[in-house]
């Protein structure tokens, strides 16, 4: 997952249509070898991984450098602890997810607009998406979800989705919870409300979206066209998953290994929109598999993150008090 809440905090202080079966076969394909590249059927075999970082965010004239020490439970989990060092100064903080909601350690660190616990979870489970989505076994295993989708709006949802507006934001926070808590009920009248002409709507409506999601996750798959990726061809594949943002990924086509993924990207803290890319520029085997070693992240075009893996281990057991708030 790389730069968990790292690009949140430097900055801070800092669905889905039916595809025809032949593009779904044709991308599960690019998928497949993919995954037989990359060992990533191995890595399945581990409950956990951890993982340790440097790197450097570059945000205007402000540039930071940082070490990341993270620890995963499948996609469900993770707990990460950093540290930034900018003009002379140095900040230390942790935070996790404990498969419910996410904390954060130091309470004057910016968690995203009025803190909120909700789009706080909901930054760290779309992270987690991201996690599993570049895990790649999930979405050959995970192909459209059966059956009809739920369309009849819930009467509970109403007037939980009108608070979402509430001048204050206890109310609004109290409103998210409560659709959360609805669960896949609430899912109907959130579809509507993610395309308010409310910014403050649709981003909590989103938010709740992406969490309520992430426990029930199908995808549908379609390809891209090629492209060309620091001189080598790839073969891209765009992911669809209701209740998450489109992922576009993109592999090599000598190696089949995974070069590139592209999506929208929210900032947490402004809730402002950018188009995000990570480039993959090498790899190292861990335990067998094809490991993430060094990768640049851009926002809209500009070099934002510069990351490089020190230390990889993947775990066959991870205890979950690991990932309980101190």
């Amino acid at each position: 997952m790389r730069q968990l809440l790292i690009r949140v905090l430097a900055v801070g202080f800092f669905f889905g249509l039916k595809l025809p079966l032949p593009a779904q076969e044709d991308a599960r394909g690019i998928l497949e070898k993919a995954i037989k590249a990359q060992g990533l059927a191995e890595r399945d075999k581990f409950k956990g991984a951890r993982f340790k970082y440097k790197g450097t965010v570059y945000h205007g004239e402000l540039i930071i450098a940082y070490t990341d020490d993270e620890i995963y439970q499948g996609y469900e989990k993770v707990k990460s602890a950093q540290e930034l060092k900018f003009n002379g100064q140095s900040m230390r903080y942790a935070f996790g997810f404990d498969g419910q909601k996410a904390w954060m350690k130091d309470e004057g660190v910016a968690q995203g607009p009025d803190k909120s616990e909700t789009g706080l979870t909901a930054s760290v489970m779309n992270e987690l998406y991201l996690w599993r989505v570049m895990g790649l076994t999930s979405l050959v295993k995970f192909l459209v979800k059966p059956g009809p989708a739920k369309d009849s709006e819930d009467p509970k949802a109403a007037p939980l989705i009108r608070r979402l507006s509430d001048p204050s934001f206890a109310e609004r926070e109290k409103a998210s919870q409560g659709l959360v808590a609805l669960g896949e009920a609430a899912v109907p009248s959130l579809e509507k409300a993610r395309r308010s002409t409310d910014p403050e709507v649709a981003r909590r409506a989103e938010h709740c979206l992406s969490i309520i999601s992430s426990k029930d996750i199908y995808f549908d798959l379609s390809l891209l066209p090629e492209m060309t990726i620091d001189g080598k061809t790839a073969q891209g594949v765009r992911v669809c998953s209701r209740g998450h943002r489109d992922v576009n990924l993109y592999f090599d086509k000598k190696t089949n290994l995974l070069v590139k993924l592209s999506h929208l990207f929210e900032d947490p803290i402004t809730g402002e929109n950018a188009n995000e890319e990570r480039i993959i520029k090498e790899y190292q085997d861990v335990q067998g598999i094809k490991t993430i070693k060094k990768a640049v992240v851009l926002r809209e075009g500009k070099k934002y993150i510069d990351e490089e893996l020190v230390e990889a281990r993947y775990l066959e057991k991870v205890d979950d008090g690991e990932f309980a708030k101190p």
